[in-house]
């Protein structure tokens, strides 16, 4: 008796289960080739953020751009003049910014970043319509304005004169910096806040607990009250002893370990243009200019 061509039932299995198999080995490195390729993706605006930073200094005699104005201009929280208010039924909200297209950039670097691409690091993308305040609805979102982020990135608040806030503890020139090396010109924030309750491991039998009070809103890394920032870098002693709870802190959602995204790091361009890898607690640490 001459056999049917096809294959049997046991073939067929055989041959999905191999495919599943093969799937399940292969799915891992794809995820990680991809995060990868967006971390490199982030780094190279990073990288040009660095460069417009530099030049804007060399063209204004080694200063640098004012904290709240190097993106938008006007952008205080803490000003009753501000075009920007904290108001949930506002077009122009405060908490918003981020992933408001009508709000135009006009801000004292936008003319040295060649690209508006560059604003935006993709991996902070995929997760702010799942993982933001705001998609949670969260702080004072207005639901009227869609998730799509405009910038990612924010500055180092003691570099420039930050706005209204006049006060001696800020790095106005370049030259004031004392270890270039050592403090970050932008870094990227979380679009979800860091609870108390977030234990991050560093060593073996060691972990410290990082929070933050407010996600990515503004473009401003603002860390701690500049009045205490000297006296709490001393009494911390070193970058990865118990920090305080932050006001702004680096995010912690590239390659994060957990569901919740907190065991993770975020991307930083230093004074000097060199890119690195930077842990939540250590945010204070490498904001100090003096």
């Amino acid at each position: 008796m001459s056999r049917k061509n096809g294959f049997t039932l046991i073939e067929l299995l055989v041959v999905i289960a191999i495919i599943a198999l093969l799937l399940t080995i292969v799915m891992p490195s794809l995820k990680i080739a991809k995060e990868r390729a967006q971390e490199v993706l982030c780094e190279n605006n990073l990288r040009q953020f660095g460069i417009g930073m530099t030049a804007y200094c060399n063209d204004n005699n080694g200063t640098f751009p004012d904290a709240e104005d190097w993106l938008l201009m006007n952008l205080v929280r803490n000003d009753p003049a501000s075009p920007f208010p904290v108001s949930s039924s506002s077009l122009m909200n405060f908490d918003c910014v981020w992933h408001n297209a009508a709000i135009i950039p006009d801000g004292l670097i936008i003319r040295y970043l060649t690209d508006d691409r560059v604003r935006a690091c993709p991996a902070f993308k995929r997760i702010a319509l799942q993982k933001s305040n705001c998609a949670r609805g969260l702080g004072t979102h207005n639901p009227a304005i869609p998730i799509v982020p405009q910038f990612t990135y924010s500055q180092n608040p003691f570099l420039g004169p930050l706005g209204y806030l006049r006060a001696s503890v800020f790095a106005r020139r370049i030259t004031q910096v004392k270890s270039p090396s050592q403090v970050f010109a932008y870094g990227e924030e979380n679009p979800y806040t860091l609870p108390s309750s977030n234990p991050r491991p560093l060593y073996t039998g060691f972990t410290v607990r990082v929070s933050s009070q407010t996600p990515l809103n503004d473009c401003l890394l603002y860390s701690i009250n500049p009045a205490a920032a000297k006296a709490t870098i001393d009494n911390a002693g070193g970058k990865y002893k118990v920090p305080p709870t932050f006001v702004d802190c680096m995010g912690s959602f590239h390659r994060a370990k957990d569901a919740d995204g907190y065991l993770g790091y975020s991307k930083a361009v230093f004074v000097d243009g060199h890119l690195q890898n930077v842990l939540p607690e250590e945010t204070l640490i490498y904001s100090w200019p003096f």
